[in-house]
């Protein structure tokens, strides 16, 4: 509040309480993540790159900060059920998110059998969280970097399985 030179008034004017912040705040970014990964859908393996850019420009950011959701929502939610209710709905929003685009892309490209959206979107969320703790700490935006590329090489696998299998 003293950054923004309001009140403790305006502030509860806004929300219930501190934890109604903190839940708006982490619904508020997972929607702005989602609305920025809406501009680059994944239709095809030749989408990846710039499917995968948004996470990159998190890895980024001064002090390599990353997603603030997951963090938050770790930080805060083991004291608080509130704040862990929202949290799991939010990341639960950005799971669908990675496996809709995953069966997308394996609808468009023919994916062997084996493939699994919904595994491989909860392996790549917790991986992209762990590469966000990783570059946090090691201020180090490459642990990102290499999980994309290994999510790319699975998913080339994928295609390469599927042409094989029909051939």
């Amino acid at each position: 509040m003293e950054s923004t030179g309001k009140s403790k008034s305006q502030f509860y004017s806004h929300f219930k309480d501190k934890d109604d912040f903190i839940c708006s705040v982490l619904e508020l970014e997972m929607t702005t993540l989602l609305r920025i990964k809406k501009r680059n859908p994944l239709r095809n393996l030749e989408d990846y790159d710039p499917w995968f850019a948004p996470y990159l420009e998190l890895a980024h950011l001064p002090h390599n900060l990353g997603c603030p959701v997951g963090p938050l929502a770790t930080e805060l939610s083991p004291s608080n059920e509130k704040v862990r209710k929202v949290g799991s709905e939010q990341l639960q929003r950005w799971e669908q998110s990675v496996a809709d685009s995953f069966h997308a892309l394996g609808c468009a490209e023919g994916f062997s059998e084996q493939f699994s959206p919904r595994a491989l979107a909860r392996h790549f969320c917790c991986a992209v969280q762990g590469a966000y703790l990783f570059g946090r700490v090691h201020r180090d935006p490459s642990f990102l970097e290499e999980v994309g590329q290994t999510l790319k090489q699975e998913l080339q696998l994928f295609k390469s399985r599927s042409v094989s299998s029909a051939v």
